[in-house]
């Protein structure tokens, strides 16, 4: 008989220890459990700001695409005026180069004689009328 007693004894020790153990994994099971309703939480906040950036760059894309053409319009109407501006200062040189020549030239030619005073012309018959009514008024 004591040979089954140390075997119930044994069996006994082992149950007991197999009752800590169980006891140890089902704390450490809860603590899982609680960390894991932490963690959905925090997915949850994570899928909203997720959502919320999303969202941000959709209307910040937009708004950059919009900027864009905006600045594509700009960009054209600067070269056509820079185009305009070009085909003027070409104009404006050649007009420069002409009146230059011109003034060369006219610098170079002799002074024309002076004209002598020519008898004035004959008044018409309205001018005179004009002439004598303003020396009526005087």
């Amino acid at each position: 008989m004591t040979a089954g007693l140390a075997l119930d004894g044994l069996i006994a020790l082992l149950l007991v220890a197999t009752i800590v153990y169980a006891a140890m994994l089902n704390r450490r099971l809860q603590n899982i459990r609680n960390g894991r309703a932490e963690l959905e939480a925090t997915i949850a906040e994570f899928a909203q700001a997720t959502a919320r950036a999303e969202a941000g760059v959709a209307r910040l894309r937009q708004h950059a695409e919009s900027e864009a053409a905006e600045l594509d319009r700009r960009l054209e109407r600067a070269r056509a005026a820079v185009d305009e501006l070009g085909f003027l200062v070409e104009r404006a040189e050649a007009l420069g180069g002409r009146l230059e020549a011109g003034i060369r030239g006219a610098r170079d030619r002799p002074a024309p004689p002076a004209a002598a005073p020519s008898a004035p012309e004959p008044a018409t018959g309205a001018e005179d009328e004009l002439l004598h009514a303003l020396q009526s008024l005087r």
